[in-house]
């Protein structure tokens, strides 16, 4: 339900909706957004993690902020914080969303941050997680006034509106294995969704090959609820041998021009001919030909430099930050919980070892495996 209040000399009109609710795709008739947004993929990914999906959206004037969210209740050992709630940002970039004039988006964005913090402090939620998308940005100053602003490291995109720079911008190696597999006779496929099932077998597979954790495993139906969800914003890339086996395939998003690589795997009897590569030059060679605008292939694991990392780059110059915002809503609270954490489950640590860490919110960390030094 909507309730209205008057904030800065005009009223803000403010309310937390779900899923179902028309105001919800209302609001993205009219933003920009991804698909992150839609409210089949919110609720999509709330359900694999035991999560309610909701959003907040509110109305100062003629600006306007949509907050995609799980959420979450504590966890169970922390009983002593029966009631209470936690936030977090759907799975990838669901960024908030804000609409203001071109020369208000500071001014505004810093109010409609504070009037969500406030919303979510008298609804109960103790902290919010938002992880920012690397092109629909919010103005810096408003975040930073909201919570702690972090930098995780660069991301990997390439410009579609230049087809030109596309070969020259590819390493000499990516070059060369593109070429070979294009001899040797293997194509690409899109949307041929009778392959959807080997895609999935494949992505499992390779999965497992790099030893991937658990939060990076989807069953059938996971892959089944994803298109169904998504509709004509999902699209799939199969790269086929010249016997019409499947070497590598991905699945991949479109909305409002930009290309988002989502899920991707490779076959472990062509690993060794690494048909990522043309798998990425055919996607954007296709996205290209359609008129969109980007093609995001993400960052490496955790947005680290590693050689997930390494092997995008080999594509094009093209970076973009990857941010996300810690937002302490209830301090005090926030404090309790971490102390009834580490009394459970690191007593002998410091306040600094309580207090230093990179794991947010704090008191949702792992504990540290007990070691057995039994004979």
């Amino acid at each position: 339900m909507m309730q209205a209040q008057k904030r800065s000399g005009h009223s803000l009109t403010e309310a937390w909706i779900g899923p179902e609710d028309t105001a919800w795709r209302t609001y993205l008739e009219q933003s920009s957004h991804d698909f992150y947004h839609l409210p089949g993929y919110v609720a999509l990914t709330a359900k694999r993690s035991d999560a309610k999906p909701i959003a907040y959206i509110a109305q100062a004037g003629d600006a306007s902020l949509f907050v995609p969210l799980h959420l979450r209740d504590l966890p169970d050992d922390l009983g002593a914080a029966s009631g209470l709630k936690d936030a977090v940002s759907p799975y990838g970039y669901p960024t908030p969303l804000l609409m203001a004039g071109e020369g208000e988006r500071a001014a505004h964005g810093a109010e409609l941050l504070s009037a969500f913090v406030e919303a979510a402090r008298a609804a109960g939620i103790v902290t919010i997680f938002l992880r920012l998308h690397p092109y629909l940005t919010l103005p810096e100053a408003a975040l930073r006034a909201a919570g702690t602003l972090i930098e995780h490291g660069p991301t990997v995109t390439i410009d579609l509106s230049r087809p030109d720079k596309f070969w020259t911008e590819t390493r000499n190696g990516h070059r060369l294995n593109i070429r070979k597999l294009e001899k040797a006779g293997f194509e690409a496929r899109f949307d041929h969704w009778d392959a959807f099932d080997d895609f999935i077998e494949i992505y499992r597979l390779t999965m497992k090959h790099v030893k991937a954790t658990e939060d990076y495993f989807f069953d059938r139906s996971y892959f089944q609820d994803l298109r169904e969800t998504l509709g004509e914003s999902l699209h799939l890339c199969t790269i086929h041998a010249p016997d019409g086996q499947i070497a590598a395939g991905a699945v991949q998003t479109e909305v409002d021009g930009l290309v988002q690589g989502h899920l991707a795997g490779t076959h472990p009897a062509f690993r060794k001919r690494a048909p990522a590569t043309f798998l990425i030059h055919s996607i954007r060679q296709w996205a290209a030909e359609q008129g969109y605008r980007w093609y995001h292939l993400g960052g490496g694991l955790g947005a680290s430099k590693d050689s997930l990392f390494a092997f995008k780059t080999g594509f094009t110059k093209g970076r973009r930050a990857f941010r996300s915002l810690r937002i302490i809503v209830d301090p005090k609270r926030n404090a309790e919980l971490n102390r009834t954490w580490t009394t459970r489950h690191a007593p002998d640590a410091s306040l600094e070892d309580q207090t230093s860490g990179s794991f947010f919110p704090a008191y949702r960390r792992r504990p540290d495996p007990v070691i057995s030094t039994a004979a």
